[in-house]
């Protein structure tokens, strides 16, 4: 049950949810979980669905991981690890992709492929997008064809 009845009314009533609960009991995030959600949830683009995470118990730790499936080596169910020492590159592939038409939905390969230091298998490069590529380009060195998967 809703425990604010008024934001069903209200489109916008997500604003206006109030939580019912003593405050002891309610998690304030530290800032390093503020800025993923920020990143993910708040992003014009929405990245939400680029974004899992997983804790071994109610009350943590929480890890996030981002989604590089298929991005270096074919048939491949793979993620990066975002942490606090590398949510900076993250935001920084935000700014470097800029606003460009749906470019946001390279930014989780070029974030793994910048921490990993090597490109993406050539299959996962845009075909429309000679800007994106060149940022893919400049993650590693050339990667030989043969070994891509």
């Amino acid at each position: 049950m809703n425990p604010n009845p008024a934001a069903d009314e209200d489109a916008g009533g997500y604003d206006e949810f109030v939580i019912d609960a003593p405050e002891e009991a309610i998690v304030h995030p530290s800032e390093f979980v503020m800025r993923v959600l920020h990143l993910f949830a708040v992003h014009p683009n929405d990245l939400n669905q680029e974004l899992s995470w997983v804790t071994d118990s109610a009350s943590g730790p929480v890890r996030f991981y981002v989604d590089c499936s298929d991005t270096f080596a074919w048939a491949t169910s793979d993620s990066e690890p975002l942490t606090p020492d590398n949510i900076g590159v993250f935001e920084q592939v935000l700014a470097d992709l800029g606003t460009q038409d749906n470019c946001f939905m390279f930014a989780s390969t070029l974030f793994a492929a910048r921490v990993r230091g090597m490109r993406p298998m050539r299959l996962a490069y845009p075909k429309d997008s000679p800007e994106v590529c060149a940022l893919f380009d400049a993650c590693g060195p050339e990667r030989d064809r043969k070994t891509e998967g």
